[in-house]
């Protein structure tokens, strides 16, 4: 990863009236034979699932190079598909967005605990059980998720109510722990100089100081996690609009927002 932005949900709506309709990417459609299939392929025959196996079959693109990685409430679906998909038809920008990649980590989740954690005899599931299979599964998705983001050159985040309900004062909070997650990756992770601007440019770094799937709310359980984007330059309409149909979109965004000065 490079470099980081946050964009408003209203700013996208706007992008939406000036850039019009567009051809959206399509996103990940799965049933529940995709989730039984992947798993039989994953365990062996001594009856052991294979999590590495697991995680590059129903968690794709882990080896692949993103321009942009894009953290959302699944709330704002429409406005981060809308986003993913002009960046990609008018900047010839390269997106991930979990929607159009990853399947459902909680659908996947299902199955294993139908296959592995059910008890018949009481009805129910085991608790125990389910506490091992959620970790296993979360970690294969947390692990993705930062090879991901590090594999990104561009982080946008989505400033939304929907992602950050909660504030006080100039502080956000977040009830999703993916997005807390994907902003505590963005946040600390290393910026990385792309192969193509080095021995050309003066940097001048932004100071380092989302979902997949966001996991439905579990009724009465709410845990909150305070988020600091003061760190994420923002952002406009007119930001994101001038870079169609033109070459070098991030370059040109990165010189824009006086992520470097050319020299």
């Amino acid at each position: 990863m490079f470099t980081k932005f946050k964009v408003s949900s209203q700013a996208i709506r706007q992008l939406k009236n000036k850039g019009g309709k567009i051809d959206l990417i399509d996103q990940t459609k799965s049933d529940k034979s995709f989730y039984n299939d992947i798993l039989n392929v994953a365990t062996g025959n001594d009856g052991i699932i294979n999590g590495t196996k697991l995680q590059h079959l129903d968690f794709p693109s882990i080896n692949k190079e993103y321009d942009v990685f894009i953290s959302y409430s699944h709330s704002d679906d429409k406005d981060a598909l809308y986003l993913a998909s002009w960046l990609n038809n008018h900047c010839q920008l390269t997106c991930f967005l979990d929607s159009t990649v990853w399947h459902s980590a909680d659908a996947l989740l299902k199955v294993i605990d139908d296959k592995y954690c059910w008890q018949p005899d009481s009805d129910t599931y085991s608790y125990k059980k389910r506490n091992y299979s959620t970790s296993h599964v979360h970690a294969m998705l947390s692990m993705a998720m930062h090879d991901i983001i590090n594999r990104s050159e561009c982080c946008i985040v989505i400033d939304s109510n929907n992602s950050f309900p909660l504030k006080d004062g100039i502080e956000k909070g977040t009830l999703s722990p993916w997005i807390y997650e994907e902003i505590a990756f963005i946040t600390h992770m290393r910026p990385k100089l792309p192969s193509r601007y080095k021995n050309h440019f003066s940097m001048r770094l932004f100071s380092t100081g989302g979902q997949l799937c966001e996991s439905r709310d579990v009724q009465g359980l709410k845990i909150k996690y305070n988020v600091d984007l003061g760190l994420f330059p923002p952002l406009c309409c007119d930001d994101i609009y001038s870079l169609r149909d033109g070459y070098n979109a991030l370059e040109r965004l990165y010189i824009s927002k006086q992520v470097f000065s050319e020299v």
